[in-house]
């Protein structure tokens, strides 16, 4: 029942801030107004352009390429083994794996 009366409560006001930014005059426009011309300007859009180029770079460097550090052979996603396991350890964590836990 909290739960319904505070978004109930929180809508309300989010009713009211999207109201008044819409309709109440601050200077020559209203907020939204304010905050469309500020979108629209050279400057935010050159911001907006160098942050999107940014955010590319990173994205690219992350999940493209792998790291100098890295063997080459690692997935996109995942990760290689820092060593080898001989045969008898992989046999040994096999026979762990297939072991049933106890309750």
């Amino acid at each position: 029942m909290f739960g319904l009366i505070r978004l109930v409560f929180w809508l309300f006001i989010m009713a009211i801030v999207v109201y008044f930014s819409t309709t109440v005059q601050l200077g020559s426009r209203t907020l939204w107004g304010h905050l469309r011309a500020i979108g629209g300007t050279k400057e935010a859009k050159d911001f907006a352009d160098g942050t999107k180029a940014e955010a590319k770079k990173v994205a690219e460097k992350i999940f493209d390429k792998p790291d100098a550090g890295t063997p080459h052979d690692v997935g996109k996603h995942g990760s290689a083994p820092l060593d080898n396991p001989s045969d008898d350890d992989r046999r040994a964590l096999d026979k762990l794996v297939k072991k049933k836990p106890s309750k």
